[in-house]
């Protein structure tokens, strides 16, 4: 369940992996930055969302899915895991530029030194945490992210002053989170009984978020109007509105 996080989040940004390597060819470095600024803007709103939306049901998911017992057990782990497939979802953008930009010595080095780590940690957490040490370990792996971003903005794109980006994007991610589990956790939750209401209404509170996310005057001028081109196309695509 978690997992779909990162997937979702992967197939949006799978055009960046060729994107970048033309750019790069061009010599167009800053222009490089600016997207890669606003499509992890964007990328980190939704899969803030996803993320969201998948820990405050963590309890109904395993409950109507599994059981009472897989969800008294494992309700914890989902949560955790919730956030660790948020953080990869964040590296999936950045994997493909940096593919694009053919910096693959760099990035194998990075996943052999995550894999080595979560191994070290498992065999660190495993014998008293068990299943849940398990959970933990995968998420001390994923806190490499930031330095991973950190390193590759610094040295590949020549981004500076990221600090202050990422202050003010996630000051915005964490008040609209805020709303979100308030509003979610105790006016919508209760009234969810089956895995029917569920699988309608956990998608829908997706979509809340984002909309609490523009009430709150949080979104982008020019991220407004990317979406509201998408939708206009999607119109056309269904033959809503005529081309």
């Amino acid at each position: 369940v978690a997992q779909k996080t990162s997937g979702l989040v992967g197939s949006v940004t799978g055009v960046l992996f060729p994107l970048a390597s033309s750019v790069s060819s061009l010599g167009e470095k800053e222009r490089l930055g600016v997207i890669y600024k606003r499509v992890m803007r964007n990328i980190t709103l939704l899969a803030a969302a996803c993320t969201m939306a998948i820990a405050v049901f963590s309890y109904q998911i395993l409950l109507y899915w599994l059981g009472k017992d897989f969800a008294d057990k494992g309700a914890g782990i989902l949560v955790i895991l919730a956030a660790t497939y948020f953080l990869l979802a964040l590296l999936g953008p950045v994997i493909n530029i940096l593919m694009g930009l053919n910096k693959v010595r760099f990035l194998a080095a990075v996943s052999s030194f995550m894999a080595a780590l979560n191994i070290v940690l498992l065999i660190i957490l495993l014998p008293s945490l068990e299943i849940l040490g398990a959970a933990w370990a995968y998420l001390g792996t994923a806190l490499l992210v930031p330095f991973i971003f950190w390193w590759a903005e610094k040295n590949y794109l020549g981004l500076t002053e990221q600090f202050k980006y990422y202050r003010v994007l996630y000051g915005k991610i964490l008040v609209t989170s805020a709303s979100f589990f308030i509003i979610i956790k105790f006016f919508v939750v209760p009234y969810v009984r089956n895995l029917t209401e569920l699988i309608i209404v956990g998608p829908l509170t997706v979509f809340f978020y984002l909309v609490i996310y523009k009430i709150l005057g949080f979104v982008e001028k020019e991220d407004w109007e990317l979406f509201v081109l998408f939708l206009e196309q999607i119109k056309v695509r269904l033959k809503i509105k005529k081309a």
